[in-house]
């Protein structure tokens, strides 16, 4: 059986994986579509699935990393949310 984390990250990675496959096919079927080489196409299809796979894995890591940064300086504060909200209307 496995671990809660080990499951958890297999989740994560989910969306990674459908955002890679759809480019790998888009550019699978344009490639047919287009009457290019088979191999060319399979070529290009890895490619799109390599550069999906970064792009994606890119895209989370400045969407979390911004999330997590105002979690940061409010709790480098020492403020709760309210105790910031009367400081600054004062």
């Amino acid at each position: 059986m496995e671990s809660p984390n080990k499951r958890g990250k297999l989740r994560d990675n989910t969306a990674g994986k459908l955002v890679s496959g759809g480019a790998a096919l888009i550019a699978l079927f344009a490639g047919v579509l287009a009457h290019v080489d088979p191999l060319a196409c399979v070529g290009r299809a890895a490619l799109a699935f390599l550069l999906g796979g970064i792009g994606y894995q890119v895209w989370y890591v400045l969407v979390t990393s911004q999330t997590s940064t105002n979690r940061l300086i409010i709790g480098a504060t020492g403020l709760t949310r309210s105790e910031e909200s009367d400081s600054k209307a004062a």
